[in-house]
């Protein structure tokens, strides 16, 4: 009975030390998504302006690059998604042992 008391304040303790941690990272995985979409939704606005403006515009606004910055960014929320993932998957195994 006292190794299933001790082993249960272990897993809650490794949880209770993760947690700040996985709150930081959903914290970082949200602002990242959301730049992400203010970056599409500026993309689709500046494809709009393409097509209402003149040509000296036109060309200022083919010059401007989102794509480019979209693609870190996107990637760095799959990494952070994965290492919660990967973080909630320990936590898992820890209950079960």
């Amino acid at each position: 009975m006292y190794t299933t008391i001790n082993r249960a304040a272990v897993i809650a303790s490794i949880i209770e030390k993760r947690r700040p941690l996985a709150e930081k990272i959903a914290s970082v995985e949200n602002n990242l998504q959301t730049l992400s979409e203010a970056l599409r939704s500026l993309e689709e606005h500046r494809k709009l302006l393409l097509t209402q403006v003149n040509e000296d515009i036109i060309r200022r606004l083919r010059e401007i690059d989102l794509t480019s910055s979209q693609s870190p960014i996107e990637n760095e929320r799959l990494a952070l998604s994965k290492q919660l993932l990967y973080q909630h998957m320990s936590n898992s195994i820890w209950i079960i042992i």
